[in-house]
């Protein structure tokens, strides 16, 4: 029971002051002066501190409340006290720089001073309060008659047994002859102050079972809710680690989706430096091919340039054969004229020998004579070339093969000979086509050699032809 009764005392008092305290530093906050003086006429402590060391004018300093921190420095405020990091009243005033609370906290600080000195220098001459100790004579007088009566009761004879209560009694009333009236009332006041604290002490521990109580249901409640915080922390830690594992697993999705873009990017990577690859190979064969072509292009160059020389010195040489054949024919047709009248007086010559011949012949008609059979006329090839036969068709070849370059009368010599000579249209122009895939094809030597044989064959020995070709140039250069 009495311990119970302490720990009602201890939490009720705790309780109390805790609250109280918190009502002060409230009332600092809200610069309630009026609630701050009650609690401090009250008996409130001015300097006690909450859980993080501060006191009330911690508080009135850090808001710079002038007023505030006055009234608390009027009831004793300690403007030392340390809070729970070190910092006093007077390290915040000079660390904020707050101008107002630190006017007043000097000007306290100062008044202080003052007074200790003054007290130190006065002597202290107020007496002490002390308890006054019993005198030696009340001692005395209380012995003897402490001693008469155990006197008395071992002179007599032992009586019986005598109970407690009575005894206490006694002694009670003996003690009360021994004290004086004033402390005997004192004494009872006392009692009646002890008899009214156990009253409230009474009281105060009905409170504290009652607010035990509820203090147990608030416990219980607390421990109900507790119970379904921690169920629902459990289905949050659940989600959270639901939440967690699709996290990695769409992490783990990204991965594998970036690893697969990683590796189609490094195939295609790998795929494109093959193809450069092949693209350089595929440019330094085309290269190597450009160089060949163009090594061939300056051959064939050189080669065409070397027979466009050729053509120009075969061009020279058949003009010049062209000239000696227009030459020849020249000095041919002056022939031709002279001996045109040789041919007459033969002609006439003949004519009389023919008259005597057929006179013989008829006069020979009567004896029969053996039939002749003439022999069968083929045609012999050229050997210029083996698709051309001797004779016409080697003059039309020689006079279209002349006519190649300036000399094109020589080329339309070669038609007229040609038509003169019964040669068709379609068989010429093969003639033709034929001289002159020799001309494009051969070189200088050859071509001069073909002139040369054809300048022979353009004069031949026959009349009859060399006066057909005479005409045909006639006719080319008209």
């Amino acid at each position: 029971m009495k311990k119970s009764l302490l720990i009602a005392f201890i939490i009720l008092f705790t309780t109390q002051a805790h609250a109280s305290l918190q009502e002060l530093i409230d009332g600092v906050k809200q610069n309630d002066k009026k609630a701050v003086l009650a609690l401090l006429n009250n008996g409130e402590d001015v300097n006690a501190v909450n859980a993080q060391g501060n006191a009330p004018l911690h508080y009135a300093v850090a808001l710079n409340n002038a007023e505030m921190a006055k009234i608390l420095l009027q009831y004793g405020a300690d403007m030392n006290i340390s809070n729970a990091q070190g910092w006093t009243p007077l390290k915040i005033v000079e660390k904020k720089k707050v101008a107002d609370v630190a006017a007043v906290l000097h000007q306290v600080q100062q008044q202080r001073a003052e007074k200790d000195a003054i007290a130190k220098a006065q002597p202290d001459t107020a007496p002490e309060e002390k308890m006054q100790p019993i005198s030696t004579s009340e001692t005395k007088a209380i012995r003897p008659t402490q001693a008469s009566e155990e006197k008395t009761v071992s002179s007599d004879v032992q009586p019986a047994a005598i109970p407690a209560s009575e005894k206490i009694q006694k002694n009670a009333e003996n003690i009360e002859e021994t004290i004086p009236t004033a402390d005997i009332a004192r004494m009872y006041a006392i009692l009646e102050q002890a008899k009214s604290s156990v009253l409230e002490a009474k009281a105060f521990q009905e409170q504290a079972e009652m607010r035990n109580q509820e203090l147990e249901e608030q416990l219980k409640q607390m421990q109900e809710q507790n119970t379904v915080l921690t169920e629902r922390l459990n289905e949050y830690e659940k989600a959270a680690k639901t939440v967690q594992e699709a996290e990695k697993a769409a992490q783990d999705t990204k991965k594998a989706e970036l690893n697969a873009e990683k590796e189609a990017a490094n195939k295609a990577a790998k795929e494109a430096e093959e193809k450069i690859k092949e693209a350089e190979k595929a440019k330094a064969i085309a290269k190597e091919a450009a160089e060949k072509a163009k090594e061939a292009a300056n051959k064939a160059a050189k080669e065409a340039e070397e027979k466009i020389k050729e053509a120009e010195k075969a061009k020279a040489i058949a003009k010049e054969a062209a000239e000696k054949a227009e030459k020849l024919a020249k000095q041919a047709s002056e022939k031709t004229t002279d001996k045109t009248v040789k041919k007459t007086e033969v002609n006439v010559q003949d004519k009389v020998k023919t008259n005597v011949i057929k006179s013989k012949a008829e006069s020979k008609k009567k004896t029969p004579q053996p039939i002749v059979k003439k022999p069968i006329y083929k045609p012999q090839l050229s050997n210029l070339d083996k698709n051309i036969y001797a004779g016409d068709e080697e003059i039309v070849y020689c006079l279209s093969y002349l006519g190649n370059g300036e000399n094109s009368n020589m080329r339309q010599a070669s038609g007229f000979f040609a038509a003169a000579a019964g040669i068709t249209e379609a068989r010429y122009q093969q003639i033709v086509r034929i001289s002159d895939a020799f001309f494009a094809s051969s070189d200088a030597v050859t071509l001069q050699k073909r002139s040369d044989e054809c300048a022979k064959i353009i004069t031949p020995t026959d009349k009859n032809k060399q006066n057909k070709i005479i005409r045909s140039l006639n006719s080319s250069i008209k």
